[in-house]
């Protein structure tokens, strides 16, 4: 393109587009003063890297981009102008495009993420709609890959460190930046705890900070066209602690479940600077030789300590070179502090679902440590779950619990939940959903047998003329699966959102309407970690395992952002949940 030109159609806003950085001063009755003194959001892109930044002179702003050596080849140059913006406006309209472009991933996002915050202004829900609009006609100059849909749907989107965060998670990340910085250069290790519900955006400020702290490696001269952000003292505090041990923070990120692993090593690949973070498991991390300064550990309930493991040989080998020699009473805790500086551990106790996870005593004592030192932190703001989430998610501990309060009642208000008595019904009404909205999936206990895994032929569930099979894939699972002919597992759903989840509740549990509790039936349930374990083998009895199975279901009945539907093979549970909820069964009894 060899001249600034303005596409306008029947939308209120003009993207201005030039290749030449001089035809900037050469076209004033196209740029007038909106380019000098009007809020607009403008893009800086080539064929591989792209910025986003909003000001309110774009031509000053230009030039300070331009003096960047680091962004002086992004030269092809769009300017977003609309006589209706306003500051915070551009602010939001900033935030919603690097989100995007960092989950379509055409471009690597060269933004820094200082200062994102999730703030309300007047009328934003209709200038929201307008940004569609934009995004609509960005897409259509060849911009994006995928659609708002596609790109909200993903697990890239939904993880981004991009996200804009709400008050509490702000607070949380400028508190902890501060702390951190200190921390490195102070004698000792430090341990900060972050602790919060299903849905509290956990993992979202985990991938937050981690680019936070790894942009902090940069170089000082790259913060000079960031002098608008609101963290720039905070992260100029960290950078100092980074310049005085002489080199580069050796960060890493730890995450217990191998699906979330594999999905945030793929966000993290895309990302400038998050790329030099080594994302592991567990195990990877004690075999790993390097000495980290700072460890992020996502869903730090599913840390384990000793017990059976096809892993054996390697833990022995772990533990014989970081204590000087092999004990059942080390866990991957302990390999953490043994191997680092700084900890920083997103957990939410009510989320160990196998024995072997660390205790809930081992737990608090973690937990109670950093309360001592004023190293913990709490998320309680709901995130995932649309109207009525919070509420719903605390019922939830009232209404799954062993011996349940028979009086208790909760009707839900907004939120999209359904007790079915036919699993067929339930799945087609899924389905129907699913072709307006995407990313609904089935999800179960572990009540049957994994009988396909051997057999393709084989189903796994056959339940009202459904006939399913568990899921064919541990990584990635969500993503990779189309139609409702598969059914995750807890070991697939735990740290991901969907929109609707059909959730069954298998055979291994059921409810005794005389006592009224809930009972677990043992041989009824088929996860590999039900087996006599000759180290924690004093645990595995039907009351402890009941407690375990109960947090799967907890967990499995909030992954639905919009709803969740259910279906009991046992009735009386059925019956109970009908009417704890105040629901009526639908498409059978």
């Amino acid at each position: 393109m060899n001249d600034l030109t303005s596409s306008q159609e029947q939308q209120s806003f003009t993207i201005l587009r030039t290749e030449s950085a001089a035809l900037l001063q050469e076209q004033s009755a196209i740029i007038s003063d909106k380019l000098l003194n009007w809020p607009v959001v403008y893009l800086l892109d080539n064929a591989k890297r792209i910025y986003v930044g909003e000001t309110v002179n774009f031509v000053q702003r230009y030039h300070q981009h331009a003096a960047n050596e680091s962004k002086s080849d992004l030269t092809e140059i769009r300017v977003i102008v609309d006589d209706t913006f306003n500051k915070s406006v551009c602010t939001d309209l900033e935030s919603k495009l690097i989100r995007y472009f960092a989950s379509d991933t055409k471009f690597e996002v060269d933004n820094r993420n200082f200062g994102l915050v999730d703030v309300n202004y007047f009328n934003r829900d209709s200038y929201r709609e307008h940004f569609k609009e934009i995004y609509g006609r960005l897409r259509d100059e060849g911009l994006f890959n995928l659609t708002i849909t596609e790109i909200e749907n993903s697990e890239v989107y939904k993880l981004s460190p991009f996200t804009a965060l709400n008050e509490g998670q702000s607070e949380i990340s400028e508190m902890l930046t501060s702390k951190v910085a200190t921390s490195l250069t102070a004698t000792g290790q430090q341990s900060f705890i972050i602790e919060g519900g299903a849905g509290t955006g956990k993992s979202v400020l985990l991938t937050y900070i981690a680019k936070l702290f790894a942009d902090s490696n940069s170089e000082m001269s790259d913060f000079e066209d960031d002098v608008e952000v609101v963290r720039l003292i905070e992260v100029l505090e960290l950078q100092k602690a980074v310049q005085s041990k002489g080199q580069k923070l050796n960060i890493a990120v730890v995450i217990p479940q191998q699906s979330l692993k594999a999905t945030v090593e793929r966000i993290f690949s895309k990302i400038q600077n998050l790329k030099d973070i080594s994302v592991l498991s567990p195990l990877g991390f004690g075999k790993s030789d390097q000495f980290y300064d700072v460890v992020l550990v996502d869903e730090g309930h599913r840390l384990r300590r000793r017990a059976n493991s096809r892993d054996n040989r390697a833990i022995v080998e772990i533990n014989e070179k970081l204590f000087g020699k092999d004990d059942n009473k080390y866990t991957e805790w302990d390999w953490i502090l043994a191997k680092s500086k700084v900890q920083i551990v997103f957990i939410d106790p009510s989320q160990r679902v196998r024995p072997s996870d660390l205790t809930l005593e081992q737990q608090y004592a973690i937990i109670n440590e950093a309360k001592k030192s004023n190293a913990y932190f709490h998320l309680s703001k709901q995130e995932r779950l649309s109207k009525d989430g919070a509420q719903y998610i605390a019922s939830l501990s009232k209404i799954l619990s062993p011996k349940p309060d028979p009086t208790y009642r909760y009707k839900t208000k907004g939120y999209d939940l359904r007790i079915y008595g036919n699993l067929s019904v339930m799945i087609e009404d899924l389905k129907e959903l699913d072709d307006s909205h995407g990313l609904c999936r089935l999800v179960a206990g572990y009540g049957y047998e994994h009988k396909s895994k051997r057999d393709r032929s084989s189903f796994d569930i056959e339940i009202d003329g459904a006939k399913l099979r568990w899921n064919s894939k541990r990584k990635d699972w969500i993503n990779s699966v189309s139609g409702f002919d598969e059914v995750g597992s807890i070991h697939t759903v735990q740290g991901y959102d969907l929109n609707y989840a059909g959730v069954i509740f298998a055979p291994e549990m059921s409810f005794d309407n005389s006592k009224n509790e809930f009972r677990f039936n043992k041989e009824k349930y088929f996860d590999s970690a039900k087996n006599n374990n000759r180290i924690l083998s004093e645990e595995y009895d039907s009351a402890y395992h009941l407690e375990l199975v109960l947090d799967i279901y907890r967990v499995l009945m909030s992954r639905g952002i919009k709803g969740t539907f259910v279906y009991c093979v046992d009735k009386a549970m059925r019956d109970y949940l009908s009417e704890t909820f105040e629901s009526t069964v639908r498409g059978g009894d």
